[in-house]
């Protein structure tokens, strides 16, 4: 039996963090990890990497922003998802860099949901 794909939630909101877990299990069949912030997250990448599909971040947190967490991610496991997710305007180049897909965290989030676990599953649609 394949494992489920797993999605890395990195924010130093837990609410938000929590929230997007649930929905997102709710509706997609994938193993949610946690970490609260990037140095955190890169412990839990160089744990569970194999099992993780899609990283999803938040751009400002306390220590290295989201964009950095995804460059190491990206130069370290290139074929995993990236998502950085944002309510800062930021320069879109830059942060598509680092990032699969940018969203902005006052989109309705049932979108970001569907993002998340479309990624995770590897769908196009």
């Amino acid at each position: 039996m394949t494992p489920k794909p797993a999605v890395l939630l990195v924010d130093d909101d837990a609410t938000y963090r929590s929230t997007i877990a649930r929905l997102l299990t709710s509706r997609y069949d994938v193993q949610i990890l946690h970490a609260g912030n990037a140095i955190a997250a890169l412990d839990v990448l160089e744990r569970f990497h194999n099992t993780i599909s899609v990283i999803v971040t938040d751009e400002r947190m306390p220590g290295p922003r989201g964009v950095v967490l995804l460059t190491s991610v990206r130069d370290c496991w290139p074929t995993m998802g990236r998502v950085l997710l944002t309510a800062w305007s930021t320069s879109q180049h830059i942060l598509s860099e680092a990032a699969h897909c940018v969203l902005d965290k006052s989109l309705d989030t049932w979108l970001i949901v569907d993002t998340i676990g479309r990624m995770a599953l590897r769908q196009d649609d």
